[in-house]
């Protein structure tokens, strides 16, 4: 039983080692094939991460006023929807006008 139990352990070790990095982290390939994890595509390619993966902000509190989509899902900055919709920030995001 002992060795079932050790062969069963070595057995799943082996299989999470063989998981791509996706299965076992939150983050996207870029376009040479290099892995990168949420943080460096917030910082790298912000309006990316926000079309591509909007679920990434959702465990990031600091993120989610960072901007919005508009009618096309298309993201926008906070700063561009301030500098071209003025009404629309203070009908959906009254917090950033201040």
């Amino acid at each position: 039983m002992k060795k079932q139990a050790v062969i069963a352990a070595v057995v799943m070790g082996l299989s999470f080692q063989a998981l791509p990095v996706f299965a076992r982290e939150i983050g996207d390939y870029d376009s040479h094939h290099r892995w990168h994890e949420v943080e460096w595509w917030h910082t790298h390619h912000p309006k990316w991460m926000y079309e591509h993966h909007p679920e990434w902000a959702e465990s990031h509190s600091d993120w989610r006023n960072e901007g919005d989509f508009d009618e096309h899902r298309q993201w926008h900055t906070r700063n561009w929807w301030v500098r071209n919709h003025r009404d629309w920030v203070k009908e959906h995001h009254a917090d950033w006008s201040d």
